[in-house]
């Protein structure tokens, strides 16, 4: 059974990618305004739970209330009005499933559920004088597998939603019975049985299918229509050190300072006289520099809005229009235009766009992994110089370079006048 939204798809099929999942990443996007690939891994345990969690909360909450329309099933003999059913003994499927399908699809499998559904019949059948009949109908469904097939489309103004393309039933045993028809019970089910097993697993197909499109639009779609159209330079900044802690007390500076303390003392020991020590060390070749480790700065949005106003940086906009879907047996990518404009300047950037746009191949596997093209983040500094965006304030309480800045300092410590030559 096919099910198809009115709306018409503007986001093409991508061609098809390799079905391994270490060829997805070493190849390449073949659009070539495609500038920021997202690839969703449902590899990684941690996404699978994730979405099979809230999948299976909603079929596990949603399927027993299936609503199933009244019907009517007419034979040679007359017609029956199916009506009134409800949904009696459910089991819950035994495992639920949001995943990837080749070549750029989703599907839900919803595998191993039993129920029971109940309706009144109502009609009149001809065997010799025209009989009024009344009973109940009952439904069995047994080690039910149901699978749906989406993909990615957008509307004409540019907002993402899930179609779904494909629904069925997929295994299991659906039978049909009456009761309580009297007499008429047994040579109903043993003349009408297989018709009405088979016209019931239609409808209810078509029921539970149904719901499961509105679900997926209900609770996907517009999660997915929230997602904004850009972000700005400024979001961006914040995103990035929003969860930096405060810079250990360990730093470049200081492991710097240790080495030029080292130095001082080691020339204050031989010679006074700078260029002394110039024409004794001339032709040796140099010392080894002592291994230090390193340790990198963390930057806090304190610190950086003591040097740096990020409020500069909202006029740079970054395009995150949706381009191209694609996926493997075990990956979903999105590809995101990435273009960078600002709301100030109608200039373009001068940079060409990569074509093709080649994913780098990589073997340790994450649960969600962005790549970002040198046309995006070129674009974005080229934006930035343009706009006179880029103004830095340094001084003491810059992390890493402040306390360089002394010119003057005591043994123990360590500021710029010990790498700029005094000028007399």
């Amino acid at each position: 059974m096919k099910l198809f939204s009115d709306n018409m798809p503007i986001l093409p099929p991508r061609h098809p990618c390799p079905s391994k999942s270490s060829s997805l990443r070493s190849g390449f996007i073949d659009r070539s305004y495609v500038f920021w690939s997202i690839i969703i891994s449902s590899a990684d345990i941690t996404l699978y739970m994730t979405f099979c969690s809230h999948s299976k909360g909603l079929v596990e909450y949603e399927v027993p209330r299936v609503n199933i329309p009244a019907t009517r099933q007419c034979f040679t003999e007359g017609c029956v009005d199916a009506h009134s059913f409800r949904m009696s003994s459910f089991r819950q499927p035994s495992f639920v499933a949001f995943e990837p399908h080749f070549p750029n699809k989703f599907r839900i499998r919803v595998t191993d559920f039993d129920f029971v559904v109940t309706g009144q019949l109502s009609g009149t059948i001809t065997v010799i004088l025209n009989i009024p009949i009344t009973g109940n109908v009952v439904v069995t469904g047994r080690s039910i597998g149901v699978s749906a097939l989406l993909d990615l489309q957008k509307t004409v103004n540019d907002q993402p939603y899930l179609r779904f393309n494909d629904c069925k039933i997929e295994n299991g045993i659906v039978s049909a019975r009456v009761t309580n028809m009297g007499l008429l019970t047994d040579t109903i089910n043993q003349k009408f049985g297989s018709v009405l097993s088979g016209q019931s697993k239609v409808q209810l197909e078509e029921a539970i299918c149904e719901h499961m499109n509105r679900l997926t639009q209900q609770h996907f779609s517009t999660r997915l229509a929230r997602i904004p159209r850009s972000l700005s330079a400024k979001e961006l900044l914040e995103i990035i050190i929003s969860n930096n802690v405060k810079k250990t007390p360990t730093s470049p500076a200081t492991n710097f300072a240790t080495l030029v303390r080292q130095k001082r003392a080691a020339t204050t020991t031989t010679s006074d006289d700078y260029y002394d020590d110039i024409e004794k060390t001339e032709g040796r070749p140099a010392k080894p520099i002592p291994n230090v480790n390193i340790r990198k700065i963390s930057l806090s949005r304190d610190d950086v809005i003591n040097f740096f106003n990020i409020e500069r940086l909202s006029h740079i906009l970054i395009d995150l229009t949706l381009l191209d879907a694609a996926s493997t047996s075990s990956d979903f990518s999105l590809g995101i235009s990435g273009n960078v404009f600002s709301s100030r300047s109608q200039g373009s950037s001068p940079y060409v766009a990569p074509y093709p746009f080649r994913i780098p191949q990589n073997t340790n596997r994450r649960m969600v992994e962005v790549i970002i093209s040198q046309y995006s983040v070129n674009s974005l500094l080229f934006q930035a110089h343009r706009t006179n965006s880029l103004i830095f304030h340094v001084d003491s309480k810059t992390p890493g370079i402040g306390s360089l800045l002394k010119t003057t300092c005591t043994l123990d410590e360590v500021c710029i006048a010990d790498e700029i030559p005094k000028v007399y």
